[in-house]
């Protein structure tokens, strides 16, 4: 029986956020560059348990929020 007969839906997501001030938290395959000057100055690592296979944000998931890389003050 697939999830969605049941009534309900299993969705997972990989995320990244960034702020103002240059701090990341990156969970997945979603990710950022930093580029200055038309130079890429930093890349943010992907993160995946095998080829295609990206951390994801599910409920009931193995891969906790706490499993994102978190970066402060990028410069």
């Amino acid at each position: 029986m697939v999830s969605h007969e049941l009534g309900f839906s299993a969705e997972s997501s990989s995320g990244c956020i960034v702020t103002q001030g240059l701090q990341a938290a990156n969970l997945g395959d979603s990710g950022f560059l930093l580029m200055r000057n038309g130079r890429t100055v930093f890349k943010s690592p992907v993160q995946q348990h095998q080829f295609n296979i990206p951390f994801q944000l599910e409920s009931g998931g193995s891969d906790p929020p706490s499993a994102a890389e978190v970066l402060c003050s990028i410069s």
